[in-house]
């Protein structure tokens, strides 16, 4: 699970961090990585929105490279 939540990361930051239980972090950076991309759509917004959706995207990364995977429902980890 954690390698579809690192390649699914790469493509949309959040979403891996979403994957892995890290509800609020990969909240932020789906919220970031959306910010950037309209940042992105106007001319002056590039400055801005290129860094924090590389900001957003690596942090995804380390995210989910970091998280412990959680255990299912009714086992003790």
């Amino acid at each position: 699970m954690k390698t579809a939540a690192i390649i699914i990361s790469i493509f949309l930051p959040g979403a891996g961090s979403l994957l892995m239980g890290k509800i609020v972090a990969g909240l932020i950076q789906l919220a970031l990585a959306f910010t950037a991309l309209l940042l992105n759509l106007t001319g002056i917004g590039i400055l801005i929105g290129g860094p924090v959706g590389l900001i957003a995207w690596v942090w995804g990364l380390v995210t989910v490279a970091r998280a412990e995977p959680k255990a299912p429902a009714g086992r003790a980890a």
